[in-house]
């Protein structure tokens, strides 16, 4: 209802500052409650098919709006339904990513104590990549907007169509941002303190290894 009610702000987002601090409540929610997680995770296939389904309706309610009308901001009816339409259709993909990642995860209730070696194995490649973004995110963060604006400087120019160049500069900056990350970021103890990462594993001192190893 924030966002029916006093508008999106497409400056950040196009989400309003109201709805982002209701985000971060609810995820402390689901961190300290475990039966709000399980619920997450029982409901993450439903939730997918309602915020697809969602998807094009907001889109439908968005390319209806009248010349001149502001959907994000604006009062008239319909303006406030695509941002209803927006606000369920978001939440439903926070359920869905973070019900199917807690599927994926979390052990299986009828599985024996012991995992198949391909299940076991799966779990770990997916701890492994949750571990790598969950270092990727704030470094992501700082530096994908000025890799996008280096990327849209040289991709605007090129003669192609405007949905061509959205997709160049979108999977360009992606790309170049992990990579990056990855050569210029997680691998030397400098930058990793500089953006706020966590000592790598492998870079414990001496006497801390020799601690470990008692």
């Amino acid at each position: 209802m924030v966002e029916v009610a006093l508008g999106s702000d497409t400056g950040h987002g196009g989400w309003n500052h109201g709805s982002y601090a209701l985000f971060l409540v609810y995820g402390f929610l689901a961190a300290a409650d475990p039966r709000i997680g399980e619920a997450l995770q029982r409901h993450w296939r439903r939730a997918a098919t309602g915020g697809l389904l969602l998807f094009l309706a907001t889109g439908a309610a968005y390319g209806a709006a009248e010349a001149g009308a502001e959907p994000f901001t604006g009062m008239d009816p319909l303006s406030m339904a695509f941002r209803l339409l927006k606000s369920v259709d978001g939440w439903l993909w926070v359920v869905a990513l973070v019900g199917l990642a807690r599927s994926q995860l979390q052990p299986r209730r009828s599985s024996p104590a012991q995992p198949p070696p391909d299940r076991a194995g799966q779990v770990g490649r997916l701890r492994r990549l949750g571990a790598y973004a969950n270092d990727a995110v704030l470094p992501f963060y700082v530096l994908h907007e000025t890799v996008i604006v280096v990327v849209a400087y040289f991709v605007l120019a090129w003669p192609i169509g405007g949905e061509a160049q959205y997709c160049a500069i979108a999977l360009v900056s992606l790309a170049a941002t992990l990579l990056l990350y990855d050569l210029g970021v997680r691998r030397s103890p400098l930058t990793r303190f500089l953006f706020g990462l966590k000592q790598a594993r492998g870079t414990l001192p001496e006497p801390d290894r020799q601690a470990r190893r008692a």
